[in-house]
């Protein structure tokens, strides 16, 4: 007497995060005149049922002359940019007088669509009169603004120097919240009411995350100018 065989129609699936379910193809080849059934479960990859896609388990049941049925995963979307994650799925406990074939195991590959964006100053230099106190240096981040990221800056001495003309910064943060798309931050400027030339140092960008890369503008010229020389 010929088997029924059951198996998936692939070996590995692939979904868009936003697609928002995902449906599996079972078929069965061999004995088709007879009702046959197979249990199926979800389980873990790098992916986590709850977070990023809804566990499921059930029976999937073929009457007679059926060769084709699928079984549809929930996929979760959200605001975090996340590397492709995957989980399985799994064929097992077929019905008396029917088989497993081959591919009794499928991986499903979830694809991210969420885009953090690109990180960088907004202009190349910025022009400060010594007096101002600070100077104010804007990040912007383009081509995406999704989920939390976070950048690193800090200030490097060309003819300014630190302690003197401005305030180091060698550890500073910049944090964009979901949806933000411009940050500022802020250097202190040293007033010493002594005449110099004009001075100049660096703000460097690094170390973004969460999928934020950082722009052709990492570097940012400040030049503070004397008060005698530059009137607004």
């Amino acid at each position: 007497m010929t088997v029924a065989r059951i198996e998936f129609s692939a070996a590995a699936y692939s979904c868009m995060e936003n697609e928002g379910t995902i449906k599996l193809g079972v078929i069965r080849t061999g004995n088709l005149n007879c009702k046959t059934t197979v249990n199926y479960e979800t389980s873990d990859g790098t992916a986590n049922a709850g977070e990023d896609y809804v566990s499921k388990a059930g029976v999937i049941e073929f009457i007679e002359g059926e060769y084709i049925k699928s079984v549809e995963i929930e996929i979760i979307d959200d605001d975090v940019w996340e590397e492709t994650e995957t989980f399985f799925v799994r064929l097992f406990n077929p019905s008396r007088g029917t088989e497993m074939d081959k591919i009794c195991v499928t991986q499903v590959s979830i694809i991210n669509d969420d885009e953090p964006g690109i990180l960088q100053f907004q202009k190349p230099s910025y022009l400060y009169k010594e007096s101002a106190g600070v100077a104010e240096l804007v990040i912007e981040r383009n081509d995406g603004c999704d989920g939390r990221v976070t950048v690193r800056f800090k200030t490097k001495d060309i003819t300014a120097i630190a302690g003197k003309d401005y305030e180091e910064v060698s550890q500073g943060i910049a944090v964009f919240e979901h949806g933000e798309v411009t940050k500022s931050v802020y250097i202190p400027l040293i007033d010493d009411n002594t005449y110099e030339d004009n001075e100049v140092f660096e703000v460097a960008l690094s170390e973004a995350t969460d999928g934020a890369v950082i722009g052709k503008t990492r570097r940012t010229i400040v030049t503070i100018l004397n008060d005698d020389d530059y009137q607004t």
